[in-house]
């Protein structure tokens, strides 16, 4: 899904209109809307959810008719979440390095700002001009009055570094990690376990960027089954492929973004900060 703003129309939101040919291709309408004959200067901000190929290629389209109806202006992106950026190397012969393509293409858009949301891969911040970062602490540092009492886990070893400097920022209790390793043919996790003791009665927070079917997150819930502990999860982009209960039921309180989905609504155990 797309939307605009511009400060040349006083601020107003507006939907652009997607479809799709027989052919498969897709075509965009910005709904033009009149504005001054004679502005010099002003903004454009375009809201890109960019959750399928088709969102993809409208992002491209609307910022083309947008610079054709507001020549003068200058133009940011929000792109919360990043497409592709899973795919962040080539790891076989024969692929592509489609977070390289994809991040090309968005330059060459040639945004004047373009603001993400806690990207996966940090290849992206080398690979997007003119990237403003919006991390964890911005985005999941007030759900809570104080963090004295809740130790975060990071899921993997890769997570545990950004969940030190959140736990630091955030003044936690400490960090706990866990260890976790995949078969590369399937993707499946093949071990799973903590490295350090968890402690009965305690507080538990497991911060993490993404959440796709939420494997991962499942069986890390299973070593907090037996305890008294309070678990929740705060995932920054939730795809939840498989359904946002197959993972819930696993926790406490679920806290997300909106940054992948706009029909996530937010429940007594279930949190949908709006980016």
């Amino acid at each position: 899904m797309i939307t605009y703003t511009t400060d040349l129309l006083k601020g107003i939101t507006i939907r652009v209109d997607q479809k799709e040919y027989k052919d498969g291709a897709i075509g965009v309408n910005t709904n033009p809307m009149p504005n001054a004959d004679n502005f010099v200067t002003g903004s454009v901000t375009v809201n890109a959810q960019l959750n399928t190929p088709a969102d993809q290629m409208a992002l491209f389209f609307t910022t083309d008719a947008l610079r054709r109806k507001y020549p003068l202006a200058k133009f940011f992106l929000n792109m919360h979440y990043i497409p592709y950026a899973r795919q962040d190397r080539v790891c076989n012969e024969g692929e592509s390095h489609n977070l390289k393509v994809f991040c090309e293409l968005v330059n060459n858009l040639k945004y004047d700002l373009v603001y993400v949301a806690d990207p996966h891969s940090n290849v992206a911040l080398a690979l997007i001009n003119n990237l403003v970062v919006i991390d964890q602490y911005e985005i999941f540092r007030g759900i809570k009055p104080s963090f004295r009492e809740w130790t975060i886990v990071a899921p993997d070893n890769g997570a545990t570094k950004k969940c030190e400097e959140f736990a630091k920022k955030v003044g936690a209790a400490g960090v706990i990690t866990f260890s976790k390793t995949r078969e590369m043919s399937t993707g499946e996790i093949t071990s799973l376990k903590p490295n350090q003791k968890i402690e009965n009665n305690a507080n538990y927070l497991v911060l993490d960027d993404l959440c796709d079917g939420g494997r991962t997150f499942i069986e890390l819930a299973k070593y907090f089954s037996n305890t008294e502990c309070r678990l929740e999860l705060a995932v920054t982009h939730g795809i939840f492929s498989y359904g946002v209960e197959v993972v819930a039921e696993e926790f406490d309180h679920v806290y997300t973004t909106n940054s992948f989905r706009n029909d996530l609504e937010s429940s007594e155990d279930f949190t949908v900060i709006k980016l």
